[in-house]
C-alpha cells in the first residue's frame, strides 16, 4: 500500500510538473507547419512596391491554408525615436570604423572593398529613407486585414533584411524595440495573443563574405555578427512565448563551397535561436537534383543537419531543439516552361511523403504569381493526393 501511495504521489507530481511547463506548451502551440510567404510593401530586388493583395485574394489564400509569413524584401536603416527624431541604425562612422579583425579576412584590400560596398548601400538607403516605423505600420495594417477575413489565421511577421552583414549586430537591439515591441503594441492584444505566432528572420544565410564564423564559440554566436542579430531578436520574441522561423538556402558555391550550408547547419544544430529552419532545397530555383541533396533527406530523417561531404552530423552532435523542414519553391514559370514544371514535380514527389511530419514553408513569388499557382500549394498539403497535377 505504501508503494502504491508513493507511486501515486510521484504520478501527481509529474502531472503537476507537466502542467507547469508553460514555455514548452507555448512553443509547441506556435510552431509553424505550412507557412506561405506573403510579400508586401517594398521589394528591393525590383526597386518598387509589391502589388497589393486584394480582399478577394486574401479570401482565396486563407481558404487553402491557415499559416502565413508576412515579409517585405527591403533594407531599412532609419527609425523615428520616441522623441520624434529620425535616427540611423548604421552610421558612416560605423562603416569607417570597421577593422580587419571584424571580418573573416585579414587582407587590407578586402577591408577597403567592404567599406566601399557598405558606403554604396548606406547612400542608397539614405536616398530612400524608409523607416522601421513605416514598415511596422504597413505590417500591422496587413495583419489586421488578414485577421478580419480569417479570424483564426496564424501569422508570423518579419524583421527587415540586412545588407551590411559585418555590422548586423547593431540592428538587433533596434529591431527589438522598433519592430517587435512596436508591432506588438500597435497590432493590439487580441491579434497578438490569438493570431501572431512569431517572427521570421528575413536574411536567407549567414553570409560567409565579410563575416567571421567560429564553430567552437557557440556561446558568443560563433563570433558572427549576423548570428548576433539573430540571437538578439530570438531572445526578445521568445520572451513573449512566440516562435522564430528561418528559411536559408542550400547551395554549393565556387567561392565558398558548402560553407553557407555548414553555417546554417551549425546554427540549427547547436543553438535554439530558431524553433524551425525550413531550408530551400534549390531544386526548383537552383541546379540541385534529388540525388545531389540526399543529405537533406537524411537531415530530415535524423532531425539534424548532415554534412554533404562527410555524411556526419554537422558539429558532431545536435544539441538544439530546432525542427528541420523544407521550403517548397514554385512560381508562375512552371505553368508555361517544361523544365520548371519537371523541377517542381521532382520536388513535389521527393518531399510530399513528409507532409504532416515536418515543418514546411512555401515561396511562390510576388503576389500576382502566388495567386496563379496557389492551388499547387493546396495540392501539396492535401492528404488525399500523392502526385502533382502540374503535368
Amino acid at each position: 500500500m505504501k508503494k502504491i501511495s508513493i507511486l501515486l504521489c510521484m504520478c501527481i507530481l509529474l502531472t503537476l510538473a507537466s502542467v507547469g511547463c508553460k514555455n514548452s506548451e507555448e512553443a509547441s502551440a506556435t510552431d509553424i507547419n505550412s507557412g506561405v510567404l506573403l510579400y508586401f510593401w517594398h521589394n528591393d530586388y525590383a526597386g518598387s512596391s509589391y502589388k497589393e493583395f486584394t480582399d478577394n485574394d486574401l479570401e482565396e489564400l486563407t481558404a487553402i491554408n491557415n499559416e502565413f509569413i508576412m515579409i517585405p524584401i527591403v533594407n531599412i536603416n532609419y527609425y523615428v525615436d520616441k522623441n520624434g527624431v529620425t535616427q540611423e541604425i548604421i552610421s558612416m562612422d560605423d562603416i569607417s570604423g570597421l577593422m580587419t579583425s571584424d571580418l573573416g579576412w585579414t587582407n587590407s584590400s578586402n577591408l577597403a572593398q567592404v567599406k566601399r560596398e557598405y558606403i554604396d548601400v548606406y547612400n542608397n538607403l539614405a536616398i530612400k529613407k524608409y523607416t522601421l516605423n513605416d514598415y511596422v505600420d504597413e505590417a500591422v495594417a496587413f495583419a489586421q486585414r488578414i485577421v478580419a477575413i480569417k479570424p483564426d489565421v496564424r501569422l508570423w511577421f518579419s524583421v527587415p533584411t540586412t545588407a551590411m552583414h559585418a555590422l548586423s549586430h547593431l540592428q538587433g537591439p533596434i529591431w527589438n524595440e522598433y519592430v517587435i515591441d512596436a508591432f506588438k503594441d500597435k497590432v493590439g492584444s487580441e491579434i497578438w495573443d490569438n493570431n501572431i505566432m512569431g517572427l521570421y528572420f528575413a536574411n536567407e544565410d549567414a553570409y560567409p563574405g565579410y563575416t567571421k564564423f567560429n564553430p567552437d564559440n557557440v556561446d558568443n554566436a560563433f563570433d558572427n555578427r549576423v548570428v548576433m542579430a539573430m540571437r538578439d531578436v530570438s531572445e526578445k520574441i521568445h520572451s513573449y512565448g512566440k516562435s522564430m522561423v528561418w528559411i536559408p538556402y542550400c547551395i554549393e558555391s565556387e567561392g565558398f563551397g558548402w560553407e553557407m550550408y555548414r553555417r546554417v547547419a551549425y546554427i540549427a544544430n547547436k543553438t535554439d535561436i530558431f524553433d524551425a529552419v525550413t531550408i530551400q532545397p534549390k531544386i526548383y530555383f537552383g541546379q540541385n537534383t534529388a540525388d545531389e541533396i540526399g543529405f537533406l533527406k537524411e537531415s530530415i530523417d535524423t532531425g539534424a543537419f548532415i554534412d554533404p561531404e562527410t555524411g556526419e552530423v554537422v558539429g558532431e552532435k545536435k544539441t538544439s531543439s530546432t525542427r528541420i523542414g523544407i521550403e517548397i519553391e514554385l512560381d508562375a514559370k512552371m505553368l508555361r516552361d517544361e523544365e520548371a514544371k519537371t523541377r517542381f514535380n521532382t520536388q513535389f514527389d521527393y518531399f510530399k511523403p513528409y507532409v504532416g511530419k515536418i515543418p514546411f514553408t512555401f515561396y511562390a513569388g510576388a503576389p500576382q504569381e502566388l495567386m496563379q499557382i496557389k492551388d499547387h500549394i493546396a495540392e501539396f498539403l492535401a492528404t488525399d493526393s500523392s502526385t502533382s497535377s502540374a503535368e
